[in-house]
């Protein structure tokens, strides 16, 4: 074909096994492995319960069946069998573009079975916390009704709802993260480090009611919170939504959510909620939190007047 080729290309394209012979399975464990550094132990989890999810459909696949027909076939089970919606089964078959891609790059088979595969996102509905709703959180949190396991979650799901924390930096955050800096003549503690997900660094002051919310130190290295797993705190928080009368699927995000979405109604600069929650790009805030309901936007309307 009058090109160079690298050892690994002369000994795929003469193997006595043919390259779309290949164990699919097999080449994206391989690639887990290679790509995919130490401390990025989540997304590694997240890749492999796909493919646990896709074997439970086919037990074996070699790159040669993996064609339109049986994407498709894969999609209509997620959708019949286990009523995935269209963000769920969509994600799957996203991750799975990307597996073939990196199988396009190994020339292991020479297009990506996905190439023509439309690939869709609808935009979820996010709940957040109004202030009233908060304020019952907290009055709970303070009642004698609480038991110890629930407070402890509860807490930290408090915290967040005043820093926007993501549940990995909540649960790894130490008091030697904790900073000190002046502001108006007096000491105010900020939380300084690079976010799990994105590492890249963030400065989040911590205002005297999320203070109020920490445990007392006792070494520097120490965990801030006795963080439990996500499925427990998850029980926890729903439980607390139930009992104080909140009827919305609280998750832990949801106190992420609520900095963002009552931080721009309370009057925040977008920019300022942008830099706290640690985005990238603007416009990532933008989509996800600037979009207001009813009520503030009679009352911002209501400006038009004055």
């Amino acid at each position: 074909n009058d090109k160079y080729i690298t050892v690994d290309e002369f000994h795929i394209a003469f193997t006595v096994i043919k390259p779309e012979s290949f164990d699919f399975y097999k080449f994206c464990e391989n690639e887990f492995t290679e790509r995919i550094a130490i401390n990025k132990k989540e997304t590694l989890k997240t890749y492999q319960t796909q493919i646990t999810k896709l074997k439970k459909f086919k037990k074996t696949l070699l790159f040669s069946e993996l064609t339109l027909s049986f994407i498709r076939s894969y999609e209509k089970y997620m959708i019949n069998e286990l009523s995935n919606n269209i963000n769920t089964y969509n994600k799957s078959l996203s991750m799975l573009k990307t597996f073939s891609r990196w199988a396009v790059e190994k020339k292991i088979i020479k297009e990506n079975p996905f190439a023509t595969i439309k690939i869709t996102k609808i935009p979820g509905k996010r709940d957040f916390l109004t202030t009233a709703e908060v304020r019952k959180l907290e009055k709970y949190y303070n009642s004698d009704e609480i038991n110890e396991g629930v407070k402890n979650a509860l807490r930290y799901f408090l915290f967040t709802c005043y820093t926007g924390l993501r549940f990995q930096d909540v649960k790894n955050l130490k008091f030697s993260d904790i900073h000190h800096e002046k502001y108006n003549g007096k000491e105010i503690p900020i939380i300084k480090l690079k976010m799990h997900k994105t590492s890249l660094p963030v400065s989040i002051p911590i205002i005297p009611k999320a203070q109020s919310y920490m445990p007392e130190k006792i070494t520097e290295n120490q965990l801030v919170f006795n963080v439990k797993t996500g499925t427990t705190t998850r029980k926890h928080i729903k439980k607390v939504a139930e009992i104080v009368g909140i009827k919305k699927n609280l998750i832990f995000h949801t106190a992420r959510y609520t900095v963002g979405s009552t931080g721009l109604e309370s009057g925040i600069a977008i920019e300022t909620i942008s830099d706290i929650l640690g985005h990238t790009d603007i416009t990532i805030t933008k989509r996800l939190y600037a979009k207001t309901d009813n009520s503030f936007k009679y009352k911002e309307l209501l400006k038009l007047q004055d």
